[in-house]
């Protein structure tokens, strides 16, 4: 069982339901808990994945995960000399 959050499209109350993974994209059954309407919709779900500052470069920037890179990014950044100089 997973669980899955649905909306209510009536109230926009959002809450969860556990569902085994086959029946995740069914119509609910179940109402509403708040207005006991039964239009109800699982959206879509927006993931994401957060790394702390510093623990790898930006590949979009140039830098990679090697040792300095991310420093050397602050330091540029901050208008300071690189503590890691290539």
């Amino acid at each position: 069982m997973i669980e899955y959050v649905f909306r209510c499209e009536n109230c926009k109350h959002e809450f969860e339901y556990h569902l085994p993974m086959a029946h995740r994209d069914l119509p609910t059954t179940k109402p509403c808990p708040k207005c006991n309407h039964f239009e109800v919709i699982r959206p879509p779900a927006v993931g994401g994945i957060h790394v702390p500052e510093g623990n790898v470069g930006n590949a979009a920037n140039g830098y990679s995960s090697y040792h300095g890179d991310s420093e050397n990014f602050k330091a540029r950044s901050a208008g300071k000399p690189e503590p890691y100089p290539k």
